[in-house]
């Protein structure tokens, strides 16, 4: 692979899954060819692992329609491409983050076109975590091993503490109070 032009253009992040998606499928079918030398692991990695990341974000569920429609909206807007690209792929939904996404934002618009531009972000297609609840179910996990480490702690079971800590913390006193008695002397 070769790059032609660095920087020619911005990529939202469903680009780059649509582009991850399809090299990965093309390395796959490539390798499958038993002429052909397989492809690199490190490449298949870093597909994979930007794969993992972007399916859980809001660019999974986004559609070449869906941010055409995105964009027509915010024309009236006059935003840079960099701040399109940052409405898109973050999708703010508060207006504190709103605000650090847009350069001057509080100078260049006024608080309802703040409100406009929020309410024209949450018409984007919601992330696939957000509808899945697993917040609740890793809250509960994490509230359930909770409990058992309280548990382990308070039946003396929890093999990080040790009595050879608090002898040699009781160490440390009776020193410090001896340095401390011998200077009170001179």
């Amino acid at each position: 692979m070769e790059i032609l032009s660095e920087n020619a253009g911005l990529l939202s992040n469903y680009e780059v899954l649509a582009l991850a998606t399809a090299e990965a499928d093309r390395l796959k079918k490539k390798s499958a060819d038993s002429t052909v030398a397989a492809a690199p692991q490190n490449v298949m990695t870093c597909l994979y692992q930007v794969r993992t990341f972007l399916t859980d974000t809001e660019c999974a569920v986004q559609s070449d329609d869906v941010i055409r429609d995105f964009l027509k909206q915010l024309l009236p807007y006059n935003l840079t491409k960099a701040e399109k690209l940052m409405l898109l792929n973050n999708r703010p939904v508060a207006e504190s983050v709103l605000v650090s996404m847009i350069e001057e934002c509080e100078e260049r618009f006024s608080e309802e076109q703040r409100g406009e531009l929020l309410d024209i972000t949450a018409s984007l297609p919601e992330p696939p975590f957000e509808d899945q609840g697993g917040d609740e179910e890793e809250g509960a996990a994490a509230e359930v091993a909770g409990d058992n480490a309280d548990d382990q702690w308070e039946e003396g079971d929890n093999a990080e503490y040790d009595d050879d800590d608090d002898v040699a913390a009781d160490d440390f006193v009776n020193e410090k109070d001896a340095v401390n008695s011998d200077r009170e002397d001179d």
